[in-house]
Order: C-alpha cells, then structure tokens, then sequence
C-alpha cells in the first residue's frame, strides 16, 4: 500500500471513525481498519454493535490493508505539520511520512482478522436534511439516561405517520417528541429503535458533516446512515417501545405562557439551594399572574424567585407542584424559541412544556413528590 493525502483531510477522517473501544479479549477492535483499494482509502472502526467507515480522498499508488492503533495514529497524524502525508505498507509495518523531516512506523495487525462490516440490505429509506435530522436527534435524546436497565426504552424511537418523522426519547422520568416534516415519500407506520451510544455517536459525527443530504436506511435489525464520505450501520434495539400516547395528557386545568430566560435564571437560582439528595425545586403560581420558583436546604437556606407568567387556561388560584430542576433545565434547552408554556393538570400528573409558536416539540415531565 501505498497512498499521498492532505494532512488536514486524513486527521479530519480520523477523528470522524474513532471510537471508544477498550477491547482486551479483541484487541483488534481497538484498531482502525486502513484500506486503500479502488482508488479510495477508507478507515473503518467497529465495536461489533456499531461500525463507522470514512472515506478520505488521496491519491492511491498501490492498494493494501493494515488495521493500526486509534489512539496512536490519531495523536501522530494531528500534531503533524506537513501539509501531506505519506502512507507506505511494508509487511504489517505502516510507515507515515510528512516531508523530509518527519517519519514513523507503526505496527499493525493483519486486516484479514478484522471483523467485516455487516451486509446491509435496505427495506426502508429516509431521505433527510442533515442539519435538521441531527437537531431534532439532539431535542429527542436529551431525555436518554446515561445508563438504562431498561431495553425498551434505551435508544431513540422512530416512527413515520402521515408524512411526518417522529423521534421520541424517555427515561422514564420525562419523554420528548420531536417532529419533523418528511418532503419526501417515507414508508408509513415505519418505527425504529436506535440504541443511546449509536444516537450519541450519529451526532458527534453528522454535526462534524457539510453535507446538506442524507440518507437513513433501514433493515429488520440495522440501520445505516449514508453521507458522501462517510457510513454509520448500527444494530437496531428489538425492545418495543412503549405506546407512548397514552401518556401525554390531551386537556389540562392549567396553562401558562412564559419566557424562557425567565424561567431558567430562576431555576438555577433555586438549585444552590436545592437538597443535593431529592433535586426537588417548587413551582407556586399565585391568583396575581406570577410564579414563584422557590427552593429550601435546612443547612444551607432558602430561596425564592418571582418571574411573570400569563394565565392561558384555568381559574386564577393558587397552584403549587414540584420538579427536579435538571429536568426542568434539560426541557428548557432543548427549544429554539423565547415564547413557552407550561401545562398542568394536578401536582401528581405529568406536565407539558411547548413553544408558543412551533408545536413540533413535546416535552412532558412528572413532577416529584416529597
């Protein structure tokens, strides 16, 4: 093997098929599968759940294959100052040079013993605007917890209904929805489960992307995402998500509409006060229009903070219900818009959160109990 290529373009395409893998019974997986073959050099990772290949544009005097270090080659080639690079095979010894001045060896495995990528045959194609996937991608998981013994609700629900492309995440705790208008044709009553490390490394990567298309497909146990130069298939989830209609409550006693910088300055105030334990922050709107967002530590003190708020829905009378603020936090950060409201039914039913002027995003949250 042997392959010339930017600096620049060979660390971008790195840093993009990296993964966190710490395999000691398969040490292979903790190399990058380097392979230059018809007139195209790929890198490929795989954690044997989830497998990025890049593909990086040089020039390809002889074909060849090496599986090398991530960490290693990825340190190496970015602190590189040469604008090329050369790559050279001998044997399982990559030699990577940059100029006169700069050269190194590294030694690698044999590429036969990499694990092959998953064949992927497509049943369901998505058609898709990059930005406005992974933004709804960033909206639906923010309610994903870090670590879930719960299959079914541990990755991101996908589901088309009528046009429209819904992506729902939970931890049980709180859900978000977010929708996103297909202008395209998509198969109707497709649904998905993408697993919380795919959607978190989906992210990482199509937010490093310049593409404006692309392409998500679908087989009865995969998914691929497809961008010029790069390729994401993961295992799907087989849990089945819950039926998360039921859910979201469709009338409310209460609803109020509030600005959002208001709102969160006022919770992180509570939060210093905030017991360290329960998180629990308390919401009391009062029959004048306001909301006082109040929090108490028996060793530290107390604290309350008073934002206007308009009375949507319900009859001006005391009201008083209690979150954990990070959840309420977490909601708040995943609107785009200023204008919010808040609905309620009673201190023990889930609450809705919406922007006052784009219904596409849900974000339902239950409240605490002391």
């Amino acid at each position: 093997m042997h392959v010339t290529c930017l600096q620049e373009n060979l660390a971008g395409g790195l840093q993009v098929a990296k993964q966190k893998t710490r395999h000691t019974t398969l040490p292979i997986l903790n190399n990058f599968l380097i392979k230059a073959e018809r007139g195209a050099l790929t890198v490929t990772s795989t954690d044997l759940e989830l497998g990025i290949k890049s593909i990086i544009r040089g020039r390809i005097e002889d074909e060849g294959s090496i599986t090398i270090p991530q960490d290693k080659l990825i340190s190496y080639i970015k602190h590189l100052p040469g604008e090329k690079v050369d790559l050279e095979l001998s044997e399982e010894t990559l030699t990577v040079k940059s100029g006169e001045e700069f050269s190194a060896q590294f030694h690698g495995m044999n590429s036969e013993e990499f694990p092959d990528l998953p064949q992927f045959e497509a049943k369901h194609v998505l058609q898709l605007d990059r930005a406005s996937f992974v933004s709804a991608l960033k909206k639906a998981s923010i309610c994903l917890a870090k670590t879930n013994t719960r299959p079914e609700i541990a990755g991101v629900y996908l589901s088309v209904h009528n046009g429209v492309l819904y992506l729902v995440g939970s931890d049980g705790f709180r859900l978000s929805e977010k929708q996103l208008r297909l202008d395209t044709e998509a198969p109707e009553g497709f649904s998905a489960l993408i697993p919380t490390h795919t959607v978190q490394e989906l992210i990482r990567i199509l937010d490093a992307q310049e593409d404006e298309a692309l392409e998500l497909s679908f087989s009865d146990s995969q998914v691929m995402a497809s961008l010029s130069t790069t390729e994401v298939i993961s295992k799907l989830l087989e849990a089945t998500f819950p039926q998360y209609d039921a859910l979201i409550p469709q009338d409310f006693a209460y609803r109020v509409a509030f600005q959002k910088e208001d709102l969160r300055q006022a919770i992180q105030l509570a939060a210093v006060f905030s017991t360290d334990a329960s998180h629990i922050i308390r919401l009391s709107f009062d029959p004048e229009g306001g909301l006082e967002v109040k929090s108490s530590q028996s060793e530290v003190g107390q604290n309350t903070s008073r934002i206007p708020v308009q009375l949507e829905l319900g009859e001006q009378q005391p009201f008083e219900i209690m979150f954990h603020y990070q959840y309420l936090l977490d909601g708040l950060s995943a609107f785009d818009g200023e204008h919010l409201t808040f609905s309620f039914n009673d201190p023990d039913s889930a609450a809705v959160m919406r922007d006052s002027e784009d219904n596409s995003l849900l974000y339902l949250v239950m409240p605490l109990r002391e």
